[in-house]
Parts: structure tokens; sequence; C-alpha cells
């Protein structure tokens, strides 16, 4: 199965694979080949058996509004994301150590960002992580985490003294 062979594909619901296929799996509306999500649709849930969102799994997925990532989850591919303009929030668990290129480029509707992984905090900038703050009004970071080297964010984003997230720092984008 290539990349982005379901691309924009707004319509799709559900996913199946033969049960006879030996490379393959569908699990909760999503192809899965080992750990790595390959391609989900607008109601996919992420197993938490998958480590891996795999490059353009959700591409332009523009009718996906919510999903959740769960903790079993430690990278984020290429594009994987890109164009999904019905998602409005995103929660990075902390267990995620790198997000590819592009990987939430274009996604026009994603106001709210939530980071637990250090790894990320540490890391924002608008093109660094994927675009995952060009959007963004609203960036929660768990208490605690570090982010002095997070120069996009704190040049672009100002923090605010109370939050509305308990065990968050709430920052918003500067206008």
């Amino acid at each position: 199965i290539g990349d982005r062979v379901f691309s924009g594909c707004s319509g799709l619901e559900s996913i199946t694979v033969d049960s006879g296929n030996s490379v393959y799996r569908s699990e909760s509306n999503c192809i899965i080949k080992g750990n790595e999500l390959i391609i989900g649709c607008k109601n996919s849930t992420i197993p938490n058996s998958v480590t891996i969102i795999g490059d353009y799994a959700f591409f332009y997925c523009r009718v996906l509004t919510s999903i959740t990532i769960p903790n079993s989850v430690t990278s984020i591919g290429d594009y994987a994301f890109s164009g999904c303009t019905g998602l409005t929030e995103i929660n990075i668990p902390s267990s995620v150590t790198t997000i590819g290129d592009l990987a939430f480029n274009n996604c026009t509707g994603l106001k709210t960002v939530v980071i637990d992984s250090e790894t990320i905090a540490n890391g924002l900038s608008s093109s660094l992580q994927g675009y995952l703050l060009s959007n963004a009004k609203t960036v929660y970071i768990k208490t605690g985490l570090n982010v002095s080297s997070s120069t996009y964010l704190t040049s672009n984003f100002t923090k605010q003294t109370s939050s509305d997230r308990d065990g968050y720092d709430m920052y918003t984008k500067n206008t």
C-alpha cells in the first residue's frame, strides 16, 4: 500500500483488511503494518498497539475533527496529519519523541495544542516539530517541562499567569 492512497477521501468512514492478509491488519478503522499505523480515516481510533503514526497516515483527511494519540506512540511521521483542516485540538503525549516534517502543515483549524512530551516541548518552533504551532492560538505545556530552548514558543506566545487546565502552563499567541 503506497503513500497517500486514500488522500482526501473525506467520505471514507471505515477501513477493513481481509483476515487472511499476512502483511496488514485492520483495527479501529486503521490499517496497520506491524506496529505502524499506515492509513486512518475520519472514524479512526489509534490502537494502543501502535508506536508509529506513519508518513501520510491521515494526509488531507479534512473531516477528521478529533483524534487521541495513545501513550504507546513514540513517532509521528512526515505529513501524518497534514491538511487535516477539521482538526481543532491535538494532545502530544509524553511518549512522543519525534514529529516528522510537515506533520501538521495546513492544519488550519488546529487552534489548541497540548504537549506532555519534554522532548517536543523543548524543540518547539514553527517548522521544527512539523508545523505543530503554525495555526495554534493556545498551547498548553505540562507544568515543569523545560521550554527554555523553544525560541519560537517564547517569541510568539505569552505565558499566562494562570491556566484553565490543571497541571499545565498556558501560552497564548501574541497578536
